[in-house]
């Protein structure tokens, strides 16, 4: 999976209307902020309540990316999971509260699509 292939995942994740979403990136070491930028775009956009999201070894996601996703949950979202172990935060996530309370440490590192 790269950027680009997750631009297309995204154009059609809001047309969908899902209300529950499994998306698994783990070793992904191709995807970067950019791409999570635009999933984060995506989400937002959504009615989703239930999130599940895996980037696991995905070494090229930095903060940035990371706060985009943080900053654009949907407002519907009830539930959420999240594998970001060998990212910059190298962290997972049980619930909705962990992830939106965790802060993001700034990162020199950013990516263009």
């Amino acid at each position: 999976i790269t950027d680009v292939s997750l631009q297309a995942l995204t154009a059609r994740l809001v047309q969908l209307k899902l209300k529950h979403l499994h998306l698994d990136f783990v070793g992904c070491k191709n995807l970067t902020d950019a791409g999570l930028r635009l999933l984060a775009t995506a989400l937002h956009k959504s009615n989703l309540v239930e999130l599940e999201l895996h980037f696991a070894g995905c070494v090229r996601l930095h903060s940035p990316g990371i706060s985009q996703l943080q900053e654009n949950l949907p407002s519907s979202l009830r539930s959420f999971k999240g594998s970001f172990k060998g990212t910059a935060i190298n962290r997972n996530f049980q619930n909705l509260c962990d992830f939106q309370e965790f802060k993001v440490k700034a990162s020199p590192f950013t990516n263009e699509l």
